[in-house]
């Protein structure tokens, strides 16, 4: 069986493999891949995705090959340019796949190619759920007060964000499109799944489970080898990771926990001149920070192997996810498979994941209150945090006992083709 993955941007392997900047997200696929070729020794497959770089690369490593055009980033809301789309079907003919899996449906790539390409299946993994993101845009923000806080040319470019909510909701269009014309979609919750039958009722949907990197599995979190007063949070620079209502919470426990330090994986950098390059939220972030005298209790870890998030993870007292809309969140699921206690917002499948009060707690996104209120509780009762861990820590044994991702994917492959 000949496979192509198609991802969005360069992620997991194919960063390394091709030398690309690797994003601090999407380290999942690298599990993914090792599971899918130790469950089909005979399957090949290639991995494409595209930059802004001056050519294309390649690579063969074993039985994949690595492909990264130079076609810069996928649009969003919008289509693929006819030169742009002739180089991605010239380059996917020339493999010659029985079946396209594309990871995600936040670009618009899958419609324009499966407009194009008519006699290869197409299939989905539910990532972004855009017909969900796209009713909370650009997660939220409060831009009226961004606009009074920011000086003046980070306020002018403020007008982005209205620009991204227009694509975002013209993008949950071509997703419907895309999906309606697939073979299959799959993810691991019925929230990522059902939503998208509901809409359209032919559509048939798979359910499997990415698996967690085995680094999770080894390690145990303890109360006593974790810091005190210390968050770990999931990584991310646009407002749907709520970062700002992270930092807002930790500016209301300051007083109490003076030692309080939030742990942010990933970094906030951006290009010189920073006036001109830097995004609003970024300038909005580092103004919350020095607002609230904060510059010593928020630290940005910069980029993280996968050993070492989880040693920064083992170090910390709470995971704390404060997402606006949230799909298999994989830096939650590690830090319960290690046993740390958790505080998460209640959106997207996190109800399928966490219980609220048996092995974490749960609050509305926005009421960042409710989110010191419950570290403010694992802070001041070590005991119940360590029990809810423990809770944690058997949900995920639970969930993923016996499970074989590669098998599941193959077996998914092989009823679309059939």
């Amino acid at each position: 069986m000949k496979v192509l993955w198609i991802l969005n941007s360069p992620i997991g392997q194919i960063s390394e493999v091709l030398s690309l900047s690797r994003s601090q997200s999407g380290t999942w696929i690298d599990g993914a891949m090792e599971s899918l070729l130790l469950a089909d020794q005979d399957l090949k497959l290639k991995v494409m995705t595209t930059a802004a770089i001056k050519d294309t690369r390649k690579k063969t490593v074993g039985r994949v090959e690595y492909c990264c055009l130079n076609g810069g980033m996928c649009p969003r809301g919008k289509r693929l340019s006819k030169g742009k789309l002739k180089l991605w079907t010239e380059e996917i003919r020339a493999f010659g796949p029985e079946l396209i899996h594309i990871w995600g449906t936040e670009f618009s790539i899958g419609d324009d190619l499966s407009r194009e390409i008519t006699d290869i299946p197409f299939v989905y993994r539910i990532q972004g759920a855009i017909n969900a993101i796209s009713k909370y845009p650009n997660g939220n923000l409060p831009l009226k007060r961004m606009r009074k806080k920011l000086g003046f040319f980070a306020g002018l470019k403020l007008y982005k964000y209205k620009k991204d909510a227009r694509f975002m909701e013209k993008q949950a269009e071509i997703e419907l499109s895309m999906l309606e014309k697939s073979k299959a979609i799959f993810s691991d919750n019925e929230w990522a799944l059902e939503q998208y039958r509901m809409k359209l009722p032919k559509l048939r949907v798979y359910y499997d489970r990415l698996p967690i990197r085995q680094i999770f599995f080894d390690n145990r979190w303890k109360a006593e080898n974790a810091r005190v007063h210390t968050l770990f949070c999931l990584a991310g620079r646009t407002a749907y990771k709520g970062l700002h209502h992270a930092i807002e919470a930790v500016h209301l426990l300051k007083e109490e926990f003076p030692d309080i330090l939030l742990k942010i994986p990933g970094t906030i950098d951006s290009r010189n001149p920073k006036w001109l390059f830097e995004p609003s939220y970024i300038t909005y972030l580092k103004q919350l920070i020095a607002q609230y005298g904060l510059e010593q209790n928020v630290v940005f870890l910069g980029k993280l192997s996968q050993e070492e998030m989880a040693q920064e993870m083992l170090g910390s007292q709470v995971f704390v996810m404060p997402s606006v809309i949230e799909n298999e969140s994989a830096t939650l699921r590690e830090a319960m498979v290690l046993g740390m206690p958790v505080v998460s917002s209640f959106v997207g499948d996190i109800y399928e994941t966490v219980i609220h009060k048996e092995n974490g707690y749960l609050y509305r996104y926005e009421e960042y209150e409710m989110l010191s209120y419950f570290v403010r509780e694992l802070f001041l009762n070590p005991e119940k945090a360590i029990a809810m861990g423990n809770c944690a820590y058997l949900t995920m044994q639970e969930k993923y006992q016996n499970q074989n991702y590669g098998e599941t994917l193959v077996k998914i492959y092989r009823e679309v083709l059939a």
